[in-house]
């Protein structure tokens, strides 16, 4: 009898049973340590849980949709992270970046077009994890402290309180292999007594993640998608324009078409008037569906937009108002009442004379037409 074994890894170094049996212990692994939390639910238990899952995230070879599911559930239930009362400490805010940072490679290694459900759930999650990250954060920091970095292998996270008049003197980043963010008042006299705070994401590009050509040999992860989320310190009230963004680049950067390019010590630097053309919706929307369909969907954000839209500016916005012109002034015209006496015309078809060439030309024309 002939046994046949088949292989996994791209070595074949690996039967699938034993793939199998790997991926099975893990998930039972999984359902322990959820198991012990709720047995001893203090915070060194719930330390080691979120840990264990941060590592059982990290290689996408033995894991699944189903394990990362999992790891989602139990992830929730343990920190809460739906409810607006919950905070986190600096080393769970790493545990929750590093696991969301695994399911995006998770589908960066199997769904190079991320068009699972799994991936493209993936947006809204990114958006609500970050956003607790950064909350949390900032629920804990002092103003014109030193920003906090968290940091993974696909994005960074970079949170940070400040005056209105201090906000320029801080440069958020994380260093060589990520974007750098300055915001600065369009005011040239400021109230110094307002306060912010500030969450920037830096992340990789779609193309760098989501992208079936892209061959063994492209392994630099360069950060370089920028979000930005400003908000007034005391009312949480979300900042949406009134401040000019500075975004600093590696050499081979682009800026985004709202900004404009200069070379800066071998550096891109985009300066950018709008703090709308950073909006978490629109950018998360580029890198998991390459679509600017996010923004959209965003009532708030879509009209901050149009407000802040430079229509002097848009060719777009003159060819309409031209359209309007012509159409107004020919509805005027065309009201008067010998243009609108439609004998007029007919008169002058039955003055027109047909010329003998005319005719000839229109008997050719119609008798070349019926063959």
């Amino acid at each position: 009898m002939v046994h046949v074994i088949l292989w996994s890894m791209d070595d074949c170094s690996l039967a699938d049973s034993d793939k199998a049996n790997i991926l099975s212990n893990k998930l039972d692994a999984m359902d322990k340590l959820d198991e012990l939390f709720q047995l001893i639910p203090n915070e060194e238990t719930k330390s080691t849980l979120l840990s264990a899952l941060s590592g059982l995230t990290s290689n996408s070879i033995f894991n699944t949709i189903e394990s990362l599911e999992k790891t989602q559930g139990i992830l929730e239930k343990t920190l809460k992270l739906t409810d607006a009362r919950t905070t986190l400490s600096l080393s769970q805010r790493q545990d929750v970046s590093n696991v969301l940072g695994n399911f995006i490679s998770y589908s960066k290694d199997t769904d190079c077009n991320c068009t699972s459900d799994f991936c493209l759930g993936l947006e809204n999650r990114t958006k609500s994890y970050l956003e607790k990250v950064s909350s949390t954060a900032l629920d804990t920091a002092f103003t014109n402290d030193s920003p906090e970095v968290i940091s993974t292998d696909l994005f960074d996270v970079v949170t940070a309180k400040s005056s209105v008049c201090d906000l320029s003197s801080l440069t958020l980043g994380s260093g060589p292999d990520s974007a750098s963010v300055t915001v600065t008042s369009q005011n040239s006299s400021p109230d110094c007594s307002q306060e912010v705070t500030i969450q920037t994401y830096t992340m990789a590009s779609r193309d760098q993640l989501f992208n079936c050509n892209k061959t063994s040999s492209d392994s630099t992860t360069y950060k370089g998608e920028v979000v930005v989320v400003m908000k007034d310190a005391k009312t949480g009230t979300p900042i949406t324009s009134g401040f000019d963004v500075a975004v600093t680049l590696q050499a081979t950067g682009t800026c985004l078409s709202d900004c404009s390019q200069s070379i800066v010590s071998n550096k891109v630097v985009c300066q950018c008037p709008k703090l709308a053309t950073f909006d978490v919706n629109q950018q998360l929307a580029f890198i998991f569906r390459g679509s600017d369909f996010g923004i959209l969907l965003d009532l708030g954000n879509s009209l901050a937009a149009l407000f802040n839209w430079a229509w002097q500016r848009s060719p777009v916005f003159w060819t309409g108002v031209s359209f309007t012109i012509w159409l107004t002034i020919t509805l005027i015209v065309s009201k008067k009442k010998k243009l609108a006496d439609y004998c007029i015309w007919k008169s002058y078809q039955q003055k027109k004379v047909k010329t003998r060439m005319a005719t000839f030309m229109t008997t050719l024309v119609v008798n070349i037409t019926s063959y």
